[in-house]
């Protein structure tokens, strides 16, 4: 009897703990959708003693000063905020003390009936928030239903709650601690296309976790520079991009801070301004197992190993990338150098042939690419996954910096080589005399990562990432993965000192 009343005693102490203590865990802050002048807070409330309100501040709050938001909230019923130590109704002015990006020194407080219900810490951040919620765990295929809300100060974006459905990404990469996601708006057969931030609008984004690649810019970089120096100028596809835009953000997936990501542009049709006829495809090389080489003679099922269709999403057709193979690989050398450049776009193939021997993209010629074209025109190449570069492997290990410029794996490269008459050589020769001025010089390659570090260091993202997921790769099946140094000035420009005048020697040779 008296082990029965010590537990009923125990049982409603802890009732009363959870109706008067103002555990984070009895209300739901999300139902509230506060907004600070009309931009959205997310809320980490994974930590019952330290939740925390993601913050997307605009430009200009480098250092210290005053913002004084106007404070939204929806189904209060008798809930009210306490911001900048007054209770206020929804709508009017908060006045905060002055602040700057990475503040973490200010409140809001929630009352229930006059009683603290919740305590929430601000997060200044430079960087957009982006909120995912689901119902079920995101796993690799199919594409599970939720929500998804991006909320930035800077390009005063607040998409609001938005249905999608979302996957796990990658191949390797799955196994890391850290996920990265595909996501379509949408929750059936209509799928939206939303304008994000800066980029043109789409229904199919990326999130990736960048796990391996800490200083998460490789692949911005590449295609920060892709974009820049070969930009779009089919009359044809007149609204479409050569190379995938991205941009540095935070998530919060399911209540839980789940760090830094670039939100990058999906491959499709509508990025690359392609029409929507029959005729026009794309195909990625990504699986690499017919000995890693492209282009050459190849035996029944080949093609289908090495390449995937990714538009259209119907029953593949391989007959035109089949076309554009027979004739690298059976057209004498007469034939080949009169007609090669009516079969693919020579010019954005040496750009990007540059940028991946300038970045010793090892994997990047016999995989990793895609091949696009509309139905009447000419294929192009599309650069991709260039998070393995300037001296780092696909798992964060270093790859020591090379001076040697194979080209065997790829035989369209190697014959547009072996034929003058291509002039192959001759255009890579004066665009390398163009683009080594301009862009691929040690300085200007290593300003673009200092641009995005700064957004890292900035509002305190690198920290906080840092501290959700401390040392990358030293401890279970993540173990040899990442290797912080390998992002650092330091060792970027000693790989540039070495790679870009051998690259010099190369292109003087060819």
């Amino acid at each position: 009897m008296r082990n029965k009343l010590g537990l009923c005693l125990m049982l409603g102490l802890a009732v009363n703990t959870l109706l008067f203590s103002g555990l984070a865990q009895a209300v739901s802050f999300s139902r509230f959708n506060v907004k600070l002048n009309g931009i959205g807070v997310s809320a980490d409330n994974s930590r019952a003693n330290n939740q925390r309100l993601f913050v997307s501040l605009g430009k200009g709050f480098a250092a210290a000063k005053p913002f004084n938001p106007v404070l939204k909230y929806e189904n209060a019923g008798n809930y009210v905020f306490e911001c900048g130590g007054v209770k206020l109704k929804s709508g009017a002015t908060c006045h905060l003390k002055p602040v700057k990006y990475g503040d973490s020194s200010q409140v809001i407080r929630l009352y229930n009936k006059g009683r603290l219900a919740d305590t929430y810490t601000l997060i200044f951040t430079n960087l957009p928030v982006i909120e995912i919620n689901t119902s079920t765990d995101i796993i690799n295929t199919p594409k599970v239903p939720g929500s998804i809300r991006l909320m930035s100060g800077e390009f005063k974006q607040d998409t609001g709650k938005r249905s999608m459905g979302i996957e796990l990404r990658g191949q390797t990469t799955q196994a890391f601690s850290k996920k990265s996601y595909g996501f379509q708006f949408g929750s059936g057969k209509k799928n939206p296309k939303i304008r994000l931030l800066n980029m043109p609008a789409g229904d199919d984004w990326i999130l990736d976790a960048s796990y391996a690649d800490t200083s998460f810019a490789r692949n911005l970089v590449s295609f920060d520079i892709f974009n820049q120096i070969h930009p779009n100028k089919d009359k044809n596809r007149p609204r479409g991009q050569n190379a995938i835009k991205g941009h540095l953000a935070e998530a919060i997936v399911n209540g839980k801070y789940a760090g830094v990501y670039v939100l990058d542009q999906h491959v499709g049709p509508t990025l690359l301004g392609l029409k929507p006829t029959k005729g026009t495809v794309i195909y990625k090389a990504d699986f690499a197992q017919w000995k890693q080489n492209l282009f050459f003679p190849y035996k029944k099922g080949d093609i289908e190993v090495n390449f995937s269709q990714t538009y259209p999403k119907t029953k593949a057709d391989f007959t035109p990338l089949k076309k554009l193979i027979d004739f690298v690989a059976k057209a004498d050398e007469f034939n080949f150098t009169d007609n090669i450049a009516g079969q693919i776009d020579l010019a954005g193939l040496a750009d990007w042939y540059l940028l991946t021997k300038a970045t010793q993209a090892s994997d990047n010629t016999s995989k990793n690419f895609f091949l696009a074209k509309n139905a009447k025109g000419k294929f192009f190449v599309v650069p991709w996954d260039h998070n393995a570069i300037l001296g780092m492997s696909w798992d964060g290990k270093p790859e020591p910096v090379s001076t040697f410029f194979a080209t065997a794996d790829n035989n369209l490269i190697n014959r547009l080589l072996q034929y003058p008459d291509t002039n192959f050589a001759l255009i890579l020769k004066k665009r390398w005399a163009v683009l080594r001025k301009s862009v691929f010089t040690e300085a200007k390659l290593l300003a673009r990562f200092d641009q995005y570090h700064a957004q890292l260091v900035h509002g305190g993202a690198i920290t906080r990432n840092s501290n959700r997921w401390p040392q990358p790769g030293t401890v279970g099946t993540d173990k040899g993965i990442s290797n912080p140094k390998l992002s650092t000035r330091k060792y970027m420009s000693n790989f540039l000192k070495v790679r870009l005048p051998a690259m010099d020697a190369y292109i003087r040779g060819l």
